[in-house]
C-alpha cells in the first residue's frame, strides 16, 4: 500500500516542476539577449528593447497572480494548476517560432503569467495538499526547483542556442500536467463548496485514515459544516457580502498579508530574479574575462541549488523565525560588503586583479 507520504510527494512534484519552469523562465534572458547581440542573429533589436525583454514577465506574473486566485476559488485547485500551465506552453511555442521581437514579447508575457500563477497556485497547493510534518520541507523545495531552473537554463545556454532551450522549457510543464490529471481536487476547497464526502475521500487518500488525519480531517470540515448552517438559516445576498467583506478586516487575514507582503519586498530586494535574468552579464563584467564566466554562474547557479536543497533540511530543525534572521543578517552583511568592494574597485581606490575575491563573495551570499 502507498504510504501518504509518497503520494503527497507525488502530488507536489507537480507543483515542483511547474515551478523549476519558473525558473528557466526567469533565467532565459542570460540566454536570449547575447543571442539577440551575436552578429548572425535573425531578429535584430536594441538595448532598450533587451531589457524589456528580460523584466517584461515580472509585470506579466501580476494578472497571472490574480487570475490564478480567482480561478483557485472558482473552479478549485486542480483545474486552476492545468489552465495555469496553458500560457506558459503557448509562450514557449511562440519564443521558439519567434521571427520578430513582437512574438518574442508576446511569448515572454504568456510565460510571466504561468510564472506568477505557479508561485500563488504552489503555495496554496503545497500547504492545502501536504501534512504539517513535510509541508516546510516541500516549501523550500519549491525555492529550490526554480534553482534548478536556473541552473539547467545556464547550462543548456552553453550547448544550443535560445531556441532550442525554449523547447526545453516546455517539457517541465507537458510532465506536469500529467501529474497533476492524476491529483484528486484539494479536500480544502471541496469542504468550503460544502462537499463533505468528495472531501473527506480526498483527504484520506492524501494524508491516511489514522486518529491523527481524522482529527485533523475533523478540525478541517466543522467549521465548514457550521457556515452551512448559518447560511441556510440566512441565505440573503446582502449577507453573503457582509460576510465576505469581513474576512479582509481580520487579524487572520491582515497578519499573514503583512508578512507576505515584507516577505516579498525581502526577496525581491535579495536579487533573486535579478541575478539570475542578467547572471552571465555580471559575471562578466566582475571578470572582465568572457572566457570564464559561464564556469563562474554554473558554480553560482550549483552552490545555489545545493543550499536551498539543504535550507529543507535545516527548515526541519529550526524555528523559521531563527532560520530568517541568521541567515537574513548574514546575506546582508556580506551583500553589503560586495557592494562596498566593487565601489572601491569602481574609483580605483582598490586594484581590480583579484576577481576571484568578489566572485567568491557572491558565492558566500547566495549561500
Amino acid at each position: 500500500m502507498v504510504s501518504p507520504a509518497v503520494k503527497q510527494s507525488w502530488a507536489v512534484s507537480g507543483v515542483l516542476l511547474n515551478m523549476l519552469g519558473q525558473g528557466m523562465v526567469l533565467s532565459f534572458p542570460a540566454v536570449l539577449l547575447p543571442g539577440l547581440k551575436a552578429d548572425d542573429s535573425t531578429i535584430r533589436t536594441d538595448l532598450d528593447t533587451m531589457s524589456w525583454l528580460a523584466s517584461v514577465v515580472g509585470l506579466a506574473s501580476f494578472p497571472g497572480f490574480l487570475i490564478s486566485a480567482i480561478f483557485m476559488e472558482l473552479w478549485g485547485r486542480k483545474l486552476s494548476q492545468i489552465l495555469a500551465i496553458v500560457p506558459g506552453t503557448l509562450g514557449w511555442l511562440l519564443i521558439y517560432f519567434a521571427k520578430d521581437v513582437t512574438t518574442l514579447m508576446a511569448g515572454r508575457i504568456l510565460c510571466g503569467i504561468t510564472a506568477g500563477a505557479s508561485v500563488t497556485l504552489g503555495a496554496v497547493i503545497i500547504g492545502e495538499y501536504t501534512s504539517p510534518q513535510l509541508r516546510g520541507m516541500f516549501l523550500n523545495l519549491k525555492t529550490a526547483s526554480v534553482c534548478v531552473g536556473n541552473t539547467l537554463v545556464h547550462l543548456l545556454g552553453h550547448l544550443y542556442t535560445w531556441r532550442t532551450v525554449a523547447i526545453f522549457g516546455l517539457v517541465p510543464h507537458i510532465i506536469a500536467f500529467g501529474i497533476i490529471c492524476t491529483w484528486p481536487e484539494s479536500p480544502t476547497w471541496l469542504a468550503a463548496r460544502f462537499k463533505f464526502d468528495e472531501s473527506e475521500k480526498a483527504w484520506l487518500w492524501l494524508r491516511g485514515n489514522d486518529r491523527f488525519s481524522r482529527n485533523e480531517y475533523d478540525s478541517l470540515a466543522r467549521p465548514q459544516k457550521q457556515r452551512l448552517s448559518e447560511i441556510r438559516e440566512k441565505s440573503s445576498v446582502q449577507r453573503h457580502v457582509v460576510l465576505f467583506l469581513q474576512k479582509f478586516t481580520r487579524k487572520d487575514f491582515l497578519k499573514p498579508l503583512l508578512i507576505i507582503l515584507f516577505a516579498g519586498i525581502l526577496l525581491e530586494a535579495c536579487g533573486r530574479h535579478i541575478f539570475p535574468a542578467y547572471a552571465l552579464q555580471i559575471i562578466e563584467e566582475i571578470t572582465e574575462d568572457k572566457s570564464k564566466t559561464f564556469h563562474y554562474t554554473l558554480i553560482i547557479d550549483l552552490i545555489t541549488t545545493f543550499s536551498s536543497m539543504f535550507s529543507s533540511a535545516l527548515v526541519r530543525m529550526l524555528k523559521r523565525r531563527i532560520l530568517l534572521f541568521v541567515t537574513g543578517g548574514a546575506s546582508l552583511v556580506v551583500l553589503m560588503v560586495i557592494c562596498g568592494y566593487l565601489y572601491l574597485t569602481d574609483i580605483d581606490v582598490i586594484s581590480k586583479d583579484r576577481h576571484w575575491l568578489p566572485v567568491s563573495m557572491f558565492m558566500l551570499y547566495f549561500c
